[in-house]
């Protein structure tokens, strides 16, 4: 029966719905306010679901191979080194007021945030658009070009849930990078850890109030 089932959602068909309804349906239901509730727990099944799909990362990916991670470390720091300081100087463009807001008026929900925010947030979503999607998709590109595009595309597109153009433009340009960096090292392990720090210093120098809404 099990086998059954598994062969089932192996077909096209199944894979086409499963693609429409995580990376379109639910982004749109929470856009338009189908959808009202708390997004990190339908994240968190999206990705049970994804685990379930996929089996254990450490099937597919370099987990364990410290190695490979070591040897990547210094391009990622580097380039989040030059990406901080560029989003540092928007932000002072956009709006200086905004610098450092969360973590002066409301620093205890910021540590909060700087805790949950790896496991509860970066993590599942890295799971879910870069081991699950590029090992249930990527047979329907013809070079890994067009597999990038259409995976940070749909990154940017899910973050329309937070209604606002910022976390769309911020995430397609972020889309790109992780997709390539997890196609170079084949290392979950090393896009969890970029997202983290991206994520964690946009909340913390200002630009979190526009990756988070509640529900209502």
């Amino acid at each position: 029966m099990l086998y059954r089932i598994r062969a089932l959602m192996n077909t096209n068909l199944w894979r086409s719905a499963e693609l429409l309804v995580i990376f379109i349906g639910i982004p749109l239901g929470f856009y338009f306010h189908l959808i009202d509730t708390y997004k990190i727990p339908v994240l968190l099944t999206v990705f049970l679901y994804s685990l379930f799909i996929c089996g254990t990362c450490s099937k597919h990916e370099t987990l364990k191979d410290k190695r490979s991670v070591t040897k990547h470390l210094p391009a990622l720091f580097y380039r989040f080194a030059g990406v901080a300081m560029i989003l540092i100087l928007i932000l002072v463009l956009y709006d200086k007021s905004m610098f450092f807001d969360f973590l002066k008026t409301r620093p205890l929900i910021w540590l909060v945030v700087m805790c949950l925010y790896p496991f509860l947030s970066a993590f599942p979503q890295e799971f879910i658009f870069r081991v699950f999607f590029f090992q249930r998709y990527s047979d329907w590109f013809q070079s890994k070009w067009s597999l990038i595009a259409v995976n940070s595309v749909l990154f940017s597109f899910t973050h329309i849930v937070y209604n606002n153009w910022i976390a769309v433009g911020f995430t397609l340009i972020a889309g790109i990078v992780f997709s390539m960096v997890y196609l170079k090292t084949n290392s979950f392990k090393l896009v969890w850890l970029e997202h983290m720090l991206y994520g964690q210093f946009l909340f913390t120098i200002g630009w979190g109030r526009f990756f988070y809404n509640p529900p209502g």
